[in-house]
C-alpha cells in the first residue's frame, strides 16, 4: 500500500519539475505552472495515476499570497480606495456574463447546475453551494476547472504573443532577503491562513497570507523579500494540482453536452476580454492590465500572470479579489431572486 502510494507521487513530481523546466528553458510563460499543469493533466486523462502532496495547493497559495501583497503599499492602496467603483463594475459584469452563459446549458442541465457552474468563482465554493441547492458538484467543479486551465493556457501566452510588457504605476517594494524575516512572514502567514480556513472563507491559503502581508507593506514593515526560486515553487504547487483534478472517462458524464459545456466557457471569456477592452478604454488604465482584471481565470494565475509580466499586479489582484468575495457573497441570494424570475415567468 506504501509503495503503491508512493509511486504516483514520485511520477508526478518528477514529471511536473521535468515539464517547469523545459516550459522556462523555451520562455512559456508561467512555466512553473503550465508545465505541470498541461504534463499532470495529460498523464490523468492517459489513466496514468498522478498523485500531488496533501496541502501542496494550500502551501502554493500562500507562497503567492505573500509575494503578491508587497505590490500593496500606501499609496497603492490609497489609490485602490479610489478606484471602488470599477472593481464593483468588474463584479457587476462577471456575474451578468455568467447569467448569460449559463443559458447555453439550461436544456440540458438543471437551474442550480447550471447558474453556479458559470459564475466565475472558487471551483470548491461553487460546488459546494451548487450541492447545497439540488445542483451537481462534480460537474460544477468540472466546469470551473476547464475554465480556470482554458484561461490559464490562453491569455498567459496571448499577452506574451501579444508583446503586452508593463508601463503601469503598481511595481513591488525592492526588499532584500532576511532569513528571519522571511521565517516570521511565513508563520504569520500560517496562522492568517488557518484562520480563514477555519472561517470558511474562499481562497483561505491565498486570502490571509496575502491579506496580512498588505497590512504588514502597508504599514512599512514588509519583513522580507520572497526568493524567486520560493515563487516558482508556488507556481508548481499550484499547476500540479490543478492538472491532478484530470482523470481518465471524468468526460464520459458530460459528453453529450460537452461542447455546450465549452461554449458557454469561451463565450463567457470572450464576453469578458470585451468588457476588458471597454474597461481600459474607460478608465485609462492599459490594456493587458485591464484583461488580466476581468478575465475568468483564478486568483492566483492571473495574479501571477501580471507579476511575470509587470503589469499591474495591485490593481489586478484586487479586481479579482473583489470578484471572488463578491460573488461567493451574492450568489445565494441572486440564486434565490433568479428562481423568482423563473416562476414568474412559468
Amino acid at each position: 500500500m506504501a509503495i503503491s502510494a508512493i509511486k504516483p507521487l514520485l511520477l508526478t513530481t518528477v514529471t511536473s519539475l521535468l515539464a517547469g523546466a523545459v516550459a522556462e528553458h523555451l520562455h512559456i510563460p508561467l512555466p512553473w505552472m503550465l508545465g505541470p499543469l498541461l504534463i499532470t493533466a495529460l498523464l490523468g486523462m492517459r489513466g496514468v495515476k498522478t498523485a500531488v502532496v496533501e496541502g501542496g495547493r494550500q502551501a502554493g497559495q500562500l507562497v503567492i499570497g505573500l509575494a503578491l501583497g508587497h505590490y500593496f503599499t500606501s499609496p497603492v492602496i490609497h489609490a485602490m480606495a479610489n478606484d471602488a467603483i470599477w472593481l464593483l463594475l468588474n463584479c457587476l459584469a462577471a456575474l451578468s456574463v455568467g447569467l448569460l452563459s449559463m443559458r447555453l446549458l439550461l436544456p440540458h442541465l438543471t437551474r442550480a447546475t447550471a447558474f453556479f457552474a458559470m459564475l466565475p468563482g472558487g471551483a470548491a465554493e461553487m460546488a459546494v453551494l451548487g450541492a447545497r441547492h439540488g445542483g451537481e458538484p462534480a460537474i460544477i467543479a468540472l466546469c470551473h476547472t476547464i475554465r480556470v486551465v482554458l484561461v490559464v493556457s490562453t491569455v498567459p501566452i496571448g499577452m506574451v504573443l501579444s508583446g503586452a510588457s508593463g508601463a503601469d504605476t503598481y511595481q513591488p517594494l525592492h526588499l532584500t532577503f532576511s532569513a528571519s524575516g522571511i521565517a516570521l512572514l511565513t508563520i504569520i502567514g500560517v496562522i492568517a491562513g488557518w484562520l480563514c480556513s477555519k472561517a470558511k472563507l474562499p481562497n483561505a491559503w491565498l486570502f490571509g497570507p496575502l491579506l496580512m502581508s498588505v497590512v504588514l507593506t502597508a504599514n512599512g514593515l514588509p519583513l522580507s523579500a520572497v526568493p524567486h526560486e520560493v515563487v516558482n515553487m508556488g507556481q508548481w504547487l499550484i499547476g500540479s494540482a490543478l492538472g491532478c483534478r484530470f482523470r481518465q472517462g471524468m468526460f464520459s458524464q458530460i459528453r453529450q453536452i460537452a461542447k455546450r459545456i465549452m461554449a458557454a466557457i469561451i463565450l463567457s471569456q470572450l464576453l469578458l476580454l470585451a468588457f476588458g477592452l471597454l474597461l481600459a478604454w474607460w478608465h485609462h488604465v492599459s490594456v493587458p492590465t485591464a484583461i488580466l482584471a476581468t478575465a475568468p481565470g483564478g486568483l492566483a494565475e492571473m495574479c501571477l500572470t501580471a507579476r511575470n509580466l509587470h503589469l499591474g499586479v495591485a490593481y489586478i489582484t484586487a479586481s479579482q479579489l473583489a470578484r471572488l468575495v463578491f460573488l461567493l457573497v451574492c450568489s445565494q441570494p441572486l440564486y434565490y431572486l433568479y428562481l423568482r424570475w423563473c416562476n414568474r415567468r412559468g
